[in-house]
């Protein structure tokens, strides 16, 4: 079970892997435009271990490797199985997918060369059906139909020599005959062929073709025989002798039909064939004539049996049926004289000329004559006669012939017989006369003599007697004659009371079924009469070898004074004959079974008594299955496995002369279904003892049981993937060949397939489903480049929580943000995980997730904001060395926090997000002094808006958002100066801006995300680059992380680094991602995430952690030192560093040196002194706050890091 797992996993990841090659891989990658993925190599030496991780709402990962890789990952619930799939290694590829409400199933896949597959299904693809059998050209990807008609039910394919031959319950029409059950296509010439023996005939079925050599194939079903017998070769040599025939209908009596003719019509001649040359019918002079019966009861005829005149002028060539109340042409089928072969006609039937019969018939045996139709019916043709079988079952009132055409100038027939296939024995006697006066019947019935039978009055074919209680009760009896041993059904029809008012004055009834040979009592049943409509009731159904007597007795009457008893007649319906009664000739008998020289095209049968127990073909007609077995057929090494439908199992030996040796049967159940052959042995889909449905034929003989009962299998599947082989039932039970093992479908494996097949290169075709993940049950966090196994990660360690965002500590500690699944209402937590074990719950619980985290290293201070949060504190500081709370800050109205920066040197911090501090005026960006614990404006209230991110670098601070400086219109990326309070608009425009990242250490070259969109800032512009993705597609962060050196296959520009852009993104090619990768202006697809909850507040795509100290982002080393005013300007390029006062650098070029500058400045004390006072009003202007809450600064520089801080040149110009 493992073996089949650990195949999908991949070896390698983030590093460049070329896809495994098999024979049809790059060829299918071409065809398709499939791209295999080289993703930038990034440098992670800056994290911890040299790992990133990724956090959120996520439980499985996959990095992607090539186009349409995506389809096969994610979560189970896609689960369709409209999907032709093609694998090949650790490759999926999605050769078509139904559309527009259009659905396909495909049932044999079966490989063809090196680079094709045969599909044989119901449905189409792509406008080609599915039952008309395609090949599939992988090198291509094309299909095209093999026939061009429908093949209906085709159960096995197979491909030897050049040819595939298809077996199945099917009709296939050519132009010059009709065959069934097989046919065969020469795919190098693209022909379809008839094979020598046609088919098997009407009502056949073939189960399995196997090929056991390069010369031999086995045919085994349902058939006894092949519609041209003369391809059989009998082994035994012996030459045709005929026999009788058995008769398995019953002739229809006509003597009491009424007839009707355009010709002259001689009733006792027509319905009673004699050695005599009179014609029964005859249209003299013309080709063109008809006559009509009407049947003396409804019936359903089995079918007709035409004599031709015995005059050559008179002879009819083409002829129809029509029949009423259908008034419809009959379908007929005939054993075509010529061909051996069943053919069919409707409104042109042929009749061939008595000559022609009577030359054929002397080369030919009973049997070659004869055809079984479904087992039920005699189709037949001698010198003198021919049987056409109706295919339709539709009652009959009355037929009409039509003579079309004739050999002659006239048209006639000697004789006419119609047939049915259940016995009918009517009580009314007259109705079972034979047709020819002197014939003694074997059906009649014989009514009660002491009582009154009348005829119904109402035009049924019914008889009733009215009687009281003072006389004899009434019977009846019928004779019945059962020609062949077999099993039947006998019913006993009762009509309606309604129609004649009888109601009331009927009562019950008993009848007993004897059997004649020796009066023994095979049932009896009371029966009530009082039936408002026909009945059938069912006196017996069983096995039966003897004629039968059938009494039916009046026992009790009605509610009325007289009684009235019914008769009209009993039905014995056969279900299945016994095996003997085929045995014409047991060499042209074949029972299910059938040997043939592919080389030679001849088919080989075996006589019972010759050489019976030395061969297979001898086997199935031999005494160990019954006759008419619906069989099947496989092997394990040498030796072959014969199955029947009953449960029957058989097998022997076959050396390479097909010698059979060690032959042993059993029974191993009730029932088979279908065989299934894979690399250990045969999976066999049936009904078997202790409830199973599905079992496993080892090579050593013995029976494994797969589900023990607990699972019921219908359908089977054998597939191979990455070299696993894999048993696959009901389209979704999966088990593992090696082992024999069920395999539950997880998110790391999920398989559901309807059907599978493979070529020796390992190509694998299926029509079914996967989902198949790198890494699962990840619990929100993964950690890459995997360094371990993922089960090591450090998602065990949060103890079902999922964290979704986390601040850098230090090299051994994190704080992460998490989503607690179990809690019902504050489901939002943070945790300090140490060295990837150590836990520790910090004190909140919060209904919102945090939106930012924030840690300055030298005060152990961590910064917490939360999301769209209307209760408070929604902004937190916290002293983790002390471990408490440094400040809980609420506001009354909903807040995010979004970012924060440090300012170090003046015990503050910045808070950027969508905010409003109404003691301070302050919104979207303020400042925070937590010494102090009090809000103050930042820059004068100046910037307002929107604040997604802040960086800084050097003295400046980069703010993203939809961010608003003074009067100025909205802006989506600005910088801000530390030192002079100068800005620039970076990103014009009122799109917000999520993030941005750096594409090189100049900070020149950046990439800025919204929400919908992505632009780079390129020699001063910028340009969208996410045209390539669905406007679906939400973009959410961005990390910037270096390259490595060594890569440069894709490096086209100065670009240092690449940026992971993460989101809930769509990709016109690549599809639904979770991260991509962008450098050098073009798009890499990274990984993609499957969801683990769908809880509201628990929303998001993931988020890359760089798990490494970013303090130099997160906070400002300077001083902010005096009130500054923001001068905006809109530049639209580069985020470079506002432009300071010129003042506040030293020039090259000094007027006055600094030591003698303090000299002047001692000398003049008393102007320094005032200087000094002047600059203290101005600082506490500066970091004051005029209203209420105003409080000054205190001083945390001694006088010489005073003289430091402010240089004397400075003082000079307000001197």
């Amino acid at each position: 079970m493992r073996g089949l797992i650990a195949a999908f996993i991949c070896s390698v990841i983030l590093s460049s892997s070329k896809l495994c090659g098999a024979a049809q891989l790059e060829q299918i990658e071409r065809a398709l435009n499939i791209k295999v993925i080289e993703q930038p190599q990034l440098d992670f030496s800056e994290s911890v271990n040299g790992q990133v991780q990724l956090l959120g709402n996520f439980q499985d990962l996959n990095f992607y490797t090539y186009s349409g890789q995506n389809n096969f990952t994610g979560e189970l619930t896609n689960t369709t199985d409209q999907r032709l799939i093609y694998s090949s290694g650790d490759t999926l590829i999605e050769l078509y997918a139904a559309q527009n409400n259009e659905t396909f199933h495909i049932e044999h896949i079966v490989p063809l060369e090196s680079d094709s597959f045969i599909l044989s299904g119901t449905g189409s693809i792509l406008g080609h059906q599915l039952d008309h059998q395609l090949v599939l050209n992988l090198s291509t990807i094309e299909y095209r139909q093999i026939f061009p008609q429908t093949l209906s039910k085709v159960n096995a394919i197979t491909v030897v020599g050049g040819k595939a031959y298809f077996g199945g319950d099917f009709e296939y029409q050519s132009v010059n005959a009709t065959v069934h059950s097989v046919v065969s296509w020469d795919y190098e010439r693209n022909e379809v062929e008839l094979l020598p023996f046609g088919g098997f005939g009407l009502g056949s079925i073939v189960n399995s073709i196997l090929p056991w050599n390069d010369q031999t194939l086995f045919f085994a079903g349902n058939f006894s025989a092949v519609e041209n017998s003369k391809a059989l070769m009998n082994s035994s040599n012996s030459t045709n002798t005929n026999v009788t025939v058995p008769e398995l209908s019953k002739p229809l009596s006509l003597k009491n039909a009424e007839w009707s003719s355009t010709g002259i019509l001689q009733k006792e001649e027509l319905i009673c064939p004699s050695s005599s040359d009179s014609t029964g019918w005859v249209e003299s002079n013309s080709a063109q004539g008809e006559f009509n019966v009407t049947l003396a009861a409804r019936t359903r005829l089995s079918k007709l049996r035409l004599y031709n005149s015995p005059v050559d002028d008179e002879q009819v060539s083409l002829f129809r049926i029509i029949t009423s109340p259908s008034n419809g042409i009959m379908n007929l089928t005939y054993l075509d004289p010529s061909s051996g072969h069943l053919s069919f006609c409707d409104a042109w039937c042929p009749l061939y000329p008595i000559n022609n019969l009577s030359a054929l018939s002397s080369g030919s045996s009973s049997a070659d004559r004869t055809y079984f139709l479904g087992n039920q019916t005699t189709l037949e043709w001698s010198d003198s006669y021919q049987d056409f079988a109706f295919v339709d079952e539709v009652p009959i009132t009355s037929l009409k012939f039509s003579s079309l055409d004739s050999y002659g100038s006239s048209a006639g027939l000697k004789s006419f017989e119609l047939y049915e296939d259940q016995i009918s024995v009517y009580a009314n006697d007259t109705n079972n006369a034979p047709n020819c006066g002197g014939a003694t019947t074997m059906f009649k019935s014989d009514l009660s003599s002491t009582s009154v039978w009348q005829s119904s009055s109402q035009g049924d074919n019914y008889v009733y007697t009215d009687f009281d209680s003072s006389e004899d009760l009434p019977w009846v009896t019928y004779l019945v004659d059962i020609a062949y041993p077999g099993e039947y059904t006998v019913n006993l029809l009762t009509p309606g009371c309604t129609a004649d008012n009888s109601c009331e004055s009927r009562g019950v009834v008993n009848a007993t079924v004897r059997s004649q040979k020796n009066d023994t009592v095979l049932s009896t049943f009371d029966i009530y009469q009082t039936n408002a409509y026909e009945k059938y009731d069912t006196l017996y159904s069983g096995p039966l070898d003897d004629s039968l007597n059938i009494t039916v007795v009046f026992k009790s009457a009605g509610s009325s004074d007289s009684s009235v008893m019914v008769a009209e007649k009993v039905e014995v319906i056969s279900k299945a004959y016994d095996s003997s009664v085929f045995d014409i000739k047991d060499h042209n008998l074949l029972n299910g079974l059938m040997q043939y020289n592919v080389t030679q095209s001849e088919v080989i049968s075996y006589s019972q008594g010759i050489n019976s127990s030395a061969n297979l073909m001898g086997l199935t007609t031999s005494s160990t299955l019954p006759k008419h077995a619906n069989m099947f057929i496989d092997r394990l090494e040498d030796t072959a496995v014969l199955l029947t439908s009953t449960g029957d199992l058989i097998t022997t030996h076959l050396d390479e002369n097909l010698e059979s040796s060690k032959i042993r049967s059993r029974s191993i159940g009730q029932k088979i279904d279908s065989v299934q052959a894979f690399s250990n042995g045969l999976a066999v889909i049936g009904e078997f003892d202790n409830s199973t449905t599905a079992i496993a034929l080892n090579p050593d003989g013995t029976v494994f049981d797969f589900f023990g009962g607990n699972l019921k299998a219908s359908r089977i599947a054998n597939i191979t993937l990455n070299g696993e082989e894999a048993l696959i039932f009901n389209d979704n039970f999966v088990v593992d060949v090696t082992s024999k093992q069920l395999l539950r479908n997880t998110s790391k494996l999920a398989l559901s397939a309807l059907s599978a097949g493979s070529n020796s290169l390992n190509d694998t075709l299926m029509q079914g489903n996967i989902i198949k993940n790198q890494y699962t049950m990840l619990d929100g966090t993964f950690s890459f480049p995997l360094k371990s196994s993922p089960s090591t990660n450090s998602s065990n360690a949060f103890g079902g929580m999922f964290p979704y965002d986390a601040v850098f500590v230090d090299n051994s500690t994190a704080i992460y943000a998490c989503y607690d699944p179990q809690n019902s209402s504050n489901t939002h937590t943070l945790i300090k995980l140490e060295n990837s074990t150590k836990t520790q719950n910090l004190p909140y619980q919060w209904p919102n997730p945090v939106s930012a985290l924030a840690y300055l290293k030298n005060e152990s201070l961590l910064a917490i904001g939360l999301q769209n949060a209307t209760t408070g504190p929604q902004f937190i500081l916290r002293n983790l060395s002390v471990d408490s709370p440094l400040a809980n800050y609420s506001w009354s109205n909903e807040a995010s926090v979004n970012s924060f920066i440090f300012l170090e040197g003046n015990t503050s911090i910045l808070v950027g997000g969508n905010f409003t501090d109404e003691k301070s005026a302050c919104s979207g960006l303020c400042l925070f002094d937590y010494r102090e614990n009090k809000w103050s404006s930042f820059l004068n209230n100046s910037v307002t808006g929107v604040i997604d991110k802040m960086t800084a670098f050097d003295d400046t601070l980069i703010v993203a958002g939809s961010v608003q400086i003074g009067n100025q219109s909205a802006a989506g990326l600005v910088t801000l100066s530390f030192t002079n309070g100068s800005s620039e608009v970076v990103k014009a425009g009122d799109e917000e801006v999520k993030d941005f990242a750096f594409l090189d250490e100049s900070h020149s070259n950046l990439v800025a995300v919204s929400e919908r969109n992505v632009y780079q800032l390129m020699n001063g512009s910028w340009t969208k680059v996410s045209s390539g993705f669905e406007t679906s597609s939400v973009f959410e962060g961005a990390q910037a992380f270096p390259l490595h050196q060594n890569f440069s296959e894709y490096t086209t520009t100065n670009e240092t680094n690449a940026i992971i852009i993460t989101g809930d993104i769509r990709h016109e090619s690549y599809g639904s991602l979770s991260a991509v990768i962008y450098h050098s202006q073009q798009w890499f697809p990274f990984l993609t995430t499957s969801s683990a909850t769908t809880a509201s507040n628990f929303e998001g795509p993931p988020v890359i952690f760089t798990n490494k100290d970013i303090s130099s982002a997160d906070s400002y080393q300077g001083f902010l030192q005096s009130p500054l005013q923001v001068n905006t300007t809109n530049s639209g390029g580069r985020p470079s560093e506002p432009t300071s006062s010129k003042s506040h650098h030293r020039n090259d070029e000094k007027r006055i040196d600094r030591g003698f500058v303090v000299l002047i400045g001692l000398a003049l004390s008393m102007g320094t002194i005032a200087v000094l006072g002047t600059l203290a009003v101005a600082l506490s202007y500066f970091f004051g706050d005029t209203g209420e809450n105003s409080q000054f600064l205190k001083p945390r520089i001694d006088e010489n890091e005073m003289i430091d801080t402010v240089p004397p040149e400075k003082l000079m110009k307000f001197i």
